[in-house]
């Protein structure tokens, strides 16, 4: 579903209408390099899809990456950085990413 979600945004079905009307525009005149045109558009969405979706991707594991462990009612937890709350105790290891504002929160080593 995600890959479809990067052919069909908007900027997406504009380069398909514009597909389109370079291929009609071949129909209508052929021999005027407008087919070639159409599947260069192509092309374009093409590269634009896969990119997105390589972004989208790279995204989502980044924010994945932003959990720290918590202690949280008495409970170890791992939480997403931006789920903390004051009074949670955050407990970092080495390579975590701690969120802007620890300084409301006790650390411990």
């Amino acid at each position: 579903m995600r890959f479809i979600r990067q052919f069909t945004h908007f900027f997406a079905l504009l380069l398909w209408l514009a597909t389109a009307l370079a291929f009609i525009g071949d129909w209508k005149a052929p021999g005027e390099g407008m087919a070639t045109l159409g599947f260069a558009i192509i092309g374009a969405i093409l590269i634009n899809g896969l990119f997105s979706l390589w972004q989208e991707y790279r995204a989502e594991r980044a924010i994945a990456a932003l959990q720290i462990k918590v202690m949280r009612e008495g409970e170890m937890r791992l939480a997403n950085a931006s789920d903390i709350v004051p009074g949670d105790v955050i407990l970092p290891q080495e390579g975590d990413n701690v969120p802007p504002t620890a300084g409301f929160w006790r650390l411990l080593p």
